[in-house]
């Protein structure tokens, strides 16, 4: 499955351990942490090592003239979609592992940028910003996990998965609550903490 860049996790929390979403203002720089101290480790055996960390980018995209935010369906039943422990989950952000090939200055933002360029079509004058930070440490998929939640702010309407025959949408904020709040539903972990504190602190108001 090749390497990924990972990073011990007494070298990312030091003294800031933390659960959930927090955004980038009540946190140390977790960026300037895993930059200095990442280093390439082969996937399979990192993604059940939950010593280690692997960072991910995870990308809102956000039309705030519309007021709607981007969802899809992870993996849909491709059966080469690595992550099996997601694949058919519904979720907002966009994203994926800091691979070799994203070796720059900043492997974060460099990962960020060809996930996108691979996963969809469609975004216009994008303003991308770093907006938290986010940790779940209760199921094993966040054991291993740490998120950059990144909000790319588009003019783009019609924003669409690559891959064909996947699922992608706009949502209205109300409509995606209004889901997360079926007991039936199907987002991702990630989804719910994200959009249960953005909704808390009225973020998208």
């Amino acid at each position: 499955m090749g390497e990924i860049a990972v990073i011990k996790k007494e070298l990312l929390f030091q003294e800031d351990c933390f659960q959930g979403f927090k955004f980038f203002h009540e946190c140390p720089n977790f960026e300037a942490r895993v930059l200095k101290n990442f280093f390439w480790h082969e996937r399979e055996s990192a993604e059940i090592n939950p010593k280690l960390k692997q960072p991910i980018a995870y990308c809102l995209i956000w039309n705030p003239k519309t007021k709607k935010l981007f969802c899809y369906a992870r993996g849909g039943e491709a059966e080469n979609y690595k992550e099996k422990r997601l694949q058919g989950r519904l979720s907002i952000g966009i994203g994926g592992h800091v691979e070799k090939e994203d070796y720059s200055e900043n492997i974060i933002r460099s990962s960020l940028k060809r996930e996108i360029n691979e996963e969809v079509f469609g975004i216009i004058n994008a303003k991308i910003t770093l907006i938290g930070y986010l940790n779940d440490d209760t199921n094993s998929v966040g054991k291993v996990h740490f998120g950059f939640v990144f909000l790319i702010e588009t003019e783009s309407e019609d924003v669409r998965i690559k891959e064909e025959g996947k699922w992608g949408k706009f949502e209205f904020i109300g409509k995606i609550k209004k889901d997360i709040e079926n007991p039936k539903n199907t987002f991702d972990d990630w989804t719910k903490i994200v959009i249960g504190r953005l909704l808390k602190e009225k973020y998208f108001d």
